[in-house]
């Protein structure tokens, strides 16, 4: 009910009692006015006293009876807009997205100045940067000789009937742990670019060159070993390594976007994703580095499902 019928009510009433009351008087005007006798003054003031206190009653009662619907109905206020709490959880692809397409770049580029420091001051004068894709040439591989092959078995790989490219051999089944084993500038570092460029570029951009179908959109990630054993050369074990992977993702993102990634990535890149060790020849032996870091990788090994892949790169003196 509006605030203006509460106004004609409460006046009403209150009309009405002001008229009881002084009903008296009224009729002694009237008696003056019109000349009346006696009799009718009273039956006029008895008239006003019933209209008024009938009027009165009613809408005192009309207000009581709107007073305590109103009650009953009556709601609590809204409470008021509480604060939005942070988003902190994004979709996948938010965190992933930046992540593959920071590691495809690092890949994708080429440092010359390891080759020689001239090409610095040369590829800041040239139009196109030199890049990976540009360059990298597929290499042929053989299978290594196995003490549980036969001889016959051997000496038809080393003639070439089983030579096949790395990357479909990599691709194998029964290659899921895998040591690329060559001369220092074989181009193992190479392939483990290129390969971590290929499988990061599947997540985002269907025109790159696409890696084996196995490896299409599957988490990857790409760890220089000589880099890991130095940042943790104190620590060994289970997550040695796995705090260094952490790491190469927070090198390409920043300390918090690289921490979502990882508890994102970590469960899936263990249980079906490709993980590729660079260099193990580059891991100091002394103090014993070299040797620790073989036993944090025969701990991840142990915690990689059966669909992982993991490939280590390595000139053959070190294995």
């Amino acid at each position: 009910m509006s605030k203006r019928m509460w106004v004609v009510i409460i006046g009403v009433a209150c009309l009405s009692l002001l008229v009881w009351i002084f009903s008296g008087a009224i009729a002694e005007v009237a008696k003056q006015l019109w000349g009346l006798d006696d009799a009718t003054r009273i039956k006029i003031k008895d008239w006003l006293n019933i209209i008024t206190g009938l009027i009165g009653s009613l809408a005192i009662l009309l207000g009581g009876i709107v007073g305590v619907v109103r009650f009953v109905q009556r709601r609590p206020p809204a409470p008021p807009p509480s604060t939005p709490i942070p988003r902190i959880a994004v979709e996948e692809h938010e965190l992933l997205d930046p992540y593959y397409q920071a590691l495809s770049k690092t890949c994708e580029r080429i440092d010359l100045a390891l080759v020689d420091v001239k090409f610095t001051e040369y590829t800041r004068n040239v139009k196109d940067s030199i890049t990976l894709p540009v360059v990298y040439q597929e290499m042929d591989v053989l299978p290594c000789r196995s003490e549980k092959r036969g001889a016959a078995e051997e000496e038809g790989r080393v003639h070439g009937v089983e030579r096949q490219q790395l990357m479909d051999a990599c691709a194998l089944e029964e290659n899921r742990h895998l040591i690329v084993l060559g001369d220092p500038g074989a181009g193992k570092s190479m392939f483990a670019d290129s390969l971590t460029w290929r499988i990061a570029c599947s997540h985002f951009d269907g025109t790159a060159t696409s890696p084996p179908g196995d490896f299409q959109r599957l988490p990857v990630i790409r760890v220089r070993l000589r880099s890991a054993a130095l940042s943790f050369g104190d620590g060994t074990g289970q997550d040695h390594l796995l705090s260094a992977m952490q790491q190469e993702i927070t090198a390409l993102l920043d300390e918090e976007r690289g921490a979502c990634v990882w508890q994102v990535i970590r469960a899936p890149l263990l249980k079906r994703g490709v993980i590729l060790l660079d260099g193990l020849d580059e891991v100091p032996e002394a103090g014993g580095m070299r040797s620790d870091m073989l036993d944090a990788i025969d701990a991840l090994k142990k915690e990689l499902g059966k669909e992982a892949r993991l490939i280590i790169t390595s000139p053959p003196p070190c294995i």
